[in-house]
């Protein structure tokens, strides 16, 4: 399990959809390498978040909101959204995709500060 926080501040404006970058830091060094997965929740009345399938590697890592209220809304940089749960992309055939892997390696030859604590 990833806890999924705002990477930087974002404002949604009413009646709009926006994508808001988020980052994933391990929690523990037995998390798998896998794609992790966030169920939809109406996140404050008004702002729902998109359920989202995002990578093992946070650097480009964002969750779609939607704002059906009539004022604009600010997520604030570390605002703790909700827990991801491990999720695997499979093909037609019913099996683990082969890029599981290669992203797994791409992730581990990141910068650890990519992945730092809290």
């Amino acid at each position: 399990m990833r806890r999924i926080y705002v990477r930087e501040t974002v404002s949604v404006p009413a009646q709009t959809q926006v994508n808001v970058p988020v980052r994933m830091p391990l929690s523990n060094l037995r998390a798998p390498a896998s794609d992790w997965v966030t169920e939809a929740r109406e996140f404050r009345p008004g702002l729902l978040m998109g359920r989202t399938l995002l990578p093992d590697c946070d650097q480009f890592a964002a969750v779609q909101f939607v704002n059906l209220s009539d004022k604009t809304q600010r997520l604030c940089n570390g605002l703790f959204l909700r827990r991801a749960e491990p999720g695997f992309v499979v093909d037609q055939s019913g099996q683990a995709a082969e890029a599981e892997a290669e992203r797994a390696d791409a992730c581990a030859s990141d910068s650890p500060a990519t992945y730092g604590a809290i």
